[in-house]
C-alpha cells in the first residue's frame, strides 16, 4: 500500500521484490517449524514479534538503503509467518468461535490498512513522504496497541490459559519425539559399528 512511496525512491518494480520478500518466509517458516516445531512460549513469541515488526515498522520508511529495506522486509516477512502460526495453533484449542473471529478480524485488517492509506494521502497530499511517514507512524500505533490487548485481556483469560497450557504440551511433545529418534538413531549407529568390531 506504500509502493508508491518505495518506487519513488528506490525503482519502479520494487512492489514485485517486496512482495516476494514478504511472502516467501511464510514456506520458510513453514517447513522449519514442521522439522522442528516452535520455540519459546506462546508469550514469548506474541510479544517478541510484535515488538520487532513495531522496530522494523519505523525503520524500513526511514532508511534510504535498498539492501536494508529488502532485508527488513524478509525479517517482516518471517516475524509475521512465526505470529501467524503461533496465533493459528493457538486458535486451534480455542475453538471454532475464536478461530471465526480471527478470520474476521484479518480480513477486515486487510480494508482497514488501504483506508488508512487512502486517508493519509487525503490528508497530505502534496507530499508522499510525509503522508507515507504518518501511514506508517499509524501502523506502528496499531501494532502497540495490539501488544497492550494481548498482555492485559486476552492473556490473562483462563481460557487462553488453558488453551496455552494445552499448546505447550503438544510442542513439548514435538521436541521430546524429535529427541527420542536422534537418540535412537545414534544408538542404531553404535550398534552396528559394535557389531562390526566383534565380527
Amino acid at each position: 500500500t506504500a509502493v508508491d512511496f518505495f518506487a519513488s525512491i528506490y525503482f519502479k518494480s520494487i512492489d514485485f521484490a517486496l512482495g516476494w520478500l514478504l511472502l516467501l518466509p511464510s514456506m520458510l517458516i513453514l517447513c522449519i517449524t514442521l522439522k522442528y516445531g516452535y520455540w519459546g512460549t506462546i508469550y514469548q513469541r506474541i510479544i517478541g514479534t510484535f515488538l520487532l515488526q513495531a522496530i522494523l515498522t519505523i525503520i524500513i520508511p526511514l532508511v534510504r538503503n535498498v539492501e536494508i529495506v529488502f532485508i527488513s522486509t524478509f525479517i517482516l516477512g518471517c516475524l509475521s509467518a512465526v505470529l501467524q502460526g503461533t496465533l493459528f495453533s493457538l486458535l486451534g484449542f480455542l475453538g471454532p468461535d475464536m478461530m471465526g473471529i480471527t478470520q474476521t478480524g484479518i480480513g477486515c485488517s486487510g480494508v482497514l490498512v488501504g483506508i488508512v492509506r487512502i486517508i493519509t494521502k487525503i490528508w497530505i497530499p502534496s507530499d508522499i513522504r510525509d503522508s507515507t511517514y504518518l501511514y506508517f507512524l499509524m501502523a506502528f500505533v496499531m501494532v502497540i496497541i495490539s501488544i497492550a490487548l494481548y498482555i492485559f485481556v486476552l492473556h490473562p483469560e483462563k481460557r487462553v490459559q488453558k488453551a496455552i497450557y494445552e499448546d505447550s504440551m503438544k510442542n513439548k511433545s514435538l521436541h521430546d519425539i524429535k529427541a527420542a529418534k536422534k537418540s535412537n538413531s545414534q544408538l542404531i549407529k553404535i550398534n552396528k559399528s559394535n557389531s562390526k568390531k566383534t565380527m
